[in-house]
């Protein structure tokens, strides 16, 4: 009898070593789950405490002790003034992440060629200038006749396109600490085209009475204008060249006796008491 009671304390004893054992293997795991807090600090002064995941280009992301360790949550960087992590080390994002100075580092000025040109009978390049963050100025001349000439109409003259570029720039980041360019983006252009040129063109004519046809090649000279607002994005590349396409309509007006619709810096349709002019391209340009 006596050796069963002692087995059986001696069973207690070990029951209860065990649970000593689990209850301060936990409370060394909470210890050192509190002790190792890393600190976000907002830029609104608020101070998160949590543990870091990772530090991405435009987000960290981090878990907090009160949630499942399979919940992360995240931060874009551009609200985060510094990260002090539970080591010690700080990592001051506000610095870092500095618009102006990033802005200031931005080329401004672009040199761009459109590529479609040369294969509608024109040669065009443009110049773009930023002005302030989102928007730039962005004026293009063409040279009518050096180009393919599809039609043989042997056009020479020149066109003048302006306009105002309003930039819609969701992405903010494309590298760690570094803004993407100021003329990155979709954009809204509205636009003023003026073309001028020469070219001989087919009319046709006939003579209802002696049924000959009296159609020839007459050499006239054209004129027109037109306002068009355009949509489209650039890309750019490492701050150094860029590509962009652009499509737009408008509403434009011309000299012309319907022997031509297409005026090289934009296409007229429909009739004279409301003529319609499109226009569209891509072009391939640097940064400077």
């Amino acid at each position: 009898m006596s050796t069963v009671i002692q087995l059986f304390y001696l069973k207690i004893t070990i029951m209860k070593n065990i649970i000593s054992l689990i209850l301060i293997g936990l409370l060394i795991t909470i210890s050192g789950s509190l002790k190792a807090q890393d600190k976000i600090f907002k830029k609104n002064k608020e101070v998160i405490e949590c543990k870091i995941v990772k530090v991405g280009v435009k987000v960290v992301e981090y878990t907090q002790p009160q949630y499942s360790g399979d919940v992360t949550f995240t931060l874009p960087v551009d609200r985060i003034a510094r990260i002090e992590f539970e080591s010690g080390k700080i990592i001051n994002l506000a610095e870092q992440y500095t618009g102006n100075r990033s802005f200031d580092d931005s080329k401004k000025n672009m040199f761009k060629i459109d590529m479609i040109a040369p294969f509608t009978g024109n040669f065009t390049f443009t110049y773009e200038r930023s002005i302030k963050a989102n928007r730039s100025i962005e004026t293009s001349l063409g040279l009518i006749g050096l180009g393919f000439d599809m039609d043989d109409e042997n056009a020479t003259g020149f066109f003048i396109r302006t306009g105002h570029k309003f930039i819609i720039r969701k992405e903010v980041y494309d590298n760690a600490y570094h803004y993407t360019s100021i003329l990155d983006g979709f954009f809204i252009r509205p636009d003023i085209s003026l073309s001028y040129f020469s070219a001989t063109t087919y009319h046709y004519a006939y003579n209802p009475v002696t049924g000959q046809d009296l159609s020839s090649y007459v050499r006239g000279d054209y004129f027109s204008a037109a306002f068009i607002l355009n949509i489209g994005k650039q890309y750019v590349f490492d701050n150094s060249i860029a590509f962009s396409w652009w499509a737009g309509f408008g509403y434009g007006f011309s000299s012309s006796d319907d022997y031509t619709s297409y005026f090289y810096s934009h296409t007229l349709a429909g009739d004279n008491s409301f003529p319609l002019a499109f226009s569209m391209g891509c072009t391939f340009g640097f940064l400077y």
